[in-house]
């Protein structure tokens, strides 16, 4: 089962609703890819330590949200395929559908804000801002602000828009890493 095939460890905790995705959505989608090049699913162990001001602090922290959907994806996939992944690009989303839609997460212009400050990340790859129509209609405002946080990183970093699981890899794996994998 998911639930023997994905386990969390580590002293960054995971809420019941963000494990259950991992094992609903993340992993399923890993599978189809590795069974698709004729590769057997693996077992997978999330352990994340925590970083920055919680770990000085000696602070627990708590995933809590979505924002981890696509991260998590690329970890297990890069675990699963011996894929390497940049470390100078960091991802975020929601893993909306067992397509691989990716959708809007909160705190997106916070997260662009904190991947500037850190000085070894080039690259921020987050759910399209363009594909999420409610947001122009409902929350036009907020849909303004929130694309002028992001846009305002450009130059600083480069910005990579995406839709879908498959959008993601095609823009942010090194074509070499995929011949390697």
């Amino acid at each position: 089962t998911s639930r023997d095939r994905l386990t969390f460890s580590g002293p960054v905790v995971f809420t019941d609703d963000v494990k259950g995705q991992m094992r609903t959505m993340i992993l399923p989608l890993v599978d189809s890819i590795m069974e698709a090049l004729e590769l057997h699913g693996s077992s997978f162990d999330i352990s994340c330590v925590n970083s920055g001001a919680a770990s000085s602090a000696d602070r627990g922290m708590k995933i809590s949200g979505f924002s981890a959907d696509v991260p998590a994806f690329m970890a297990l996939l890069s675990a699963g395929l011996a894929l390497p992944i940049r470390q100078d690009m960091v991802f975020t989303g929601h893993i909306a559908s067992l397509d691989g839609d990716i959708a809007q997460v909160q705190g997106l212009p916070e997260k662009a804000t904190a991947a500037v400050q850190d000085p070894d990340i080039t690259c921020f790859a987050y759910p399209s801002l363009e594909a999420d129509k409610s947001m122009h209609i409902h929350k036009p405002v907020l849909f303004e602000n929130i694309k002028a946080a992001v846009h305002g990183c450009r130059g600083k970093l480069k910005l990579i828009e995406v839709t879908s699981i498959a959008d993601q890899l095609e823009q942010t794996l090194e074509p070499e890493a995929i011949v390697h994998a």
